[in-house]
């Protein structure tokens, strides 16, 4: 981590990280709340796949080319 962190705009470049950050956040947050079979048939891949139909909804605070949060703007 260089400590140079930036908020800016998402890119289509964030959005495997996005998805990534988002699927092991549900996973920690919801266990023992959510259905474990829902949290635990989550997939990176197929989160990509809704995130980059709307990565221009999000801002992102990222060190360099690591994404290390994302904030949804609506």
């Amino acid at each position: 981590m260089s400590n140079r962190i930036m908020i800016r705009r998402a890119e289509k470049e964030d959005v495997r990280q996005i998805a990534e950050i988002l699927v092991e956040d549900w996973k920690k947050a919801y266990r023992g709340i959510m259905d474990s079979g829902f949290l635990d048939a989550m997939s990176v891949d197929d989160r990509y796949e809704i995130e980059i139909k709307r990565y221009q909804e999000y801002i992102v605070a990222a060190d360099g080319d690591e994404i290390l949060g994302y904030a949804w703007l609506e």
